[in-house]
């Protein structure tokens, strides 16, 4: 069997994708991943075969590729990147695969929700595509959204006006709604999920997040992770792979959280440790973090809310204070702090103070971990990544919708 995967040029895109590709390759099948050329070091590094397709950009370095970008406002900015997803992005990819789907003739198109370009495409040749989502799934807006207010109308725009996924579906000559997938493969536990996302159900079958960790990079040793003394708390804090860069947020959330006078391991990325300026001496400064090795030995993450981040600590029952950058992260702030699995403070309430409480209150209340540990029994109940593969190759066979039955039920 030949499969087509299409995957945005980001980490966190490529951590819901590679876990269910590497095992359709294990199987023996033909699979190809499709995303932009810069990016393709990063699926050679997750043993996938990559194809560059579409304009070249790196959500880690939006900057550099968008400089248009770096002088907006955050609410813009988040906006524009809505429309480098919706729009830019998949337009100029869409050529390159239908290109790719005529010479090489994949029977399936498997897609993660950032890249657009995948659904598109499997629409056009009418390819079985299935559709990975490891964030919290919610309904096209456009249908619900009020005419009648100013603020709604602008968000009314960026869905189906100029520039958004309905004009782009329309300059492809297709309908401007979209249709569902044919099959929805839904790695978020149950307890996570909105109300509104009972309008995929209908072929939404759940699925436990494989476990991805890229590997490390250098020669680092690691071993120094197994002498974390026992008698005072480990936390670990990171701003992922494309928000990392305030160091403002990170040098108040490090003043707060040392406060605490236990384990901190601070990941940083590319930014360089000198714009923290001074740390105190018992804080351990990193560029990467193996989360496979160091969270089950976390009593807290503080995190900036990324749906990849949020699930690699549910799944080992680890209670988090989310710090949101943008994106999805306020939404998954608010999911968490429903079920009682995490705290959050918004961009203007990231003190030290603040920090230092809210992680307090993380770790004295026995409540939240108790809440982190349920969520993370709930992941561990959902089928496994092996199921998610017959699926897909059921799909492939059939060229069917693979319907799931009577929608579950919803937790608050």
């Amino acid at each position: 069997m030949r499969v087509l995967l299409a995957v945005a040029p980001g980490r966190g895109h490529l951590a819901v994708l590679a876990p269910l590709a590497r095992e359709l390759a294990a199987r023996d099948h033909e699979v190809r991943m499709a995303t932009s050329r810069s990016f393709c070091a990063a699926v050679v590094e997750a043993g996938l075969r990559p194809v560059p397709a579409g304009m070249d950009w790196l959500e880690s370095d939006l900057d550099r590729f968008f400089p248009q970008l770096a002088s907006l406002d955050p609410v813009r900015k988040s906006a524009a990147l809505g429309r480098v997803f919706a729009y830019f992005a998949p337009r100029t990819m869409v050529p390159d695969l239908r290109a790719l789907v005529g010479a090489w003739r994949p029977e399936v198109v498997v897609v993660e929700p950032g890249a657009a370009a995948g659904r598109l495409v499997a629409e056009l040749h009418d390819l079985p595509c299935a559709v990975v989502c490891g964030t919290i799934p919610t309904p096209g807006l456009a249908v619900a959204l009020p005419a009648g207010e100013a603020g709604l109308l602008a968000m009314r725009e960026a869905l189906v006006g100029p520039h958004s996924r309905a004009s782009l579906r329309r300059e492809l000559g297709l309908p401007a709604d979209e249709p569902e997938p044919a099959l929805f493969l839904d790695m978020v536990p149950p307890s996570l999920h909105l109300l509104t996302a009972r309008h995929l159900r209908r072929f939404a079958h759940p699925m436990r997040p494989g476990a991805y960790d890229p590997p490390p990079p250098g020669t680092e040793d690691w071993s120094w992770l197994e002498s974390l003394p026992d008698d005072r708390p480990t936390v670990h804090l990171s701003l992922g792979t494309v928000f990392h860069r305030a160091p403002a947020v990170l040098r108040a959330a490090i003043e707060g959280l040392a406060r605490l006078r236990g384990s901190l391991v601070v990941a940083l990325g590319d930014l360089a440790a000198a714009e923290l300026g001074p740390v105190p001496p018992d804080v351990r400064l990193v560029r990467w973090a193996p989360h496979d090795r160091l969270l089950p030995r976390c009593d807290l993450f503080v995190t900036h809310g990324g749906i990849s981040s949020v699930m690699k600590s549910l799944a080992c029952g680890v209670p988090m204070l989310v710090l949101p950058q943008g994106g999805d992260q306020h939404v998954n702030a608010l999911r968490l702090r429903s079920t009682g699995a995490g705290r959050f403070l918004e961009a203007g309430q990231v003190t030290a103070e603040a920090v230092a409480r809210e992680a307090r209150r993380l770790l004295e209340h026995p409540v939240h971990r108790l809440s982190a540990e349920r969520l993370r029994e709930e992941i561990e109940a959902m089928p496994p990544l092996e199921h998610g593969v017959d699926l897909v190759e059921r799909l492939a066979r059939d060229g069917q919708p693979v319907e799931a039955g009577a929608a579950p039920p919803v937790l608050l």
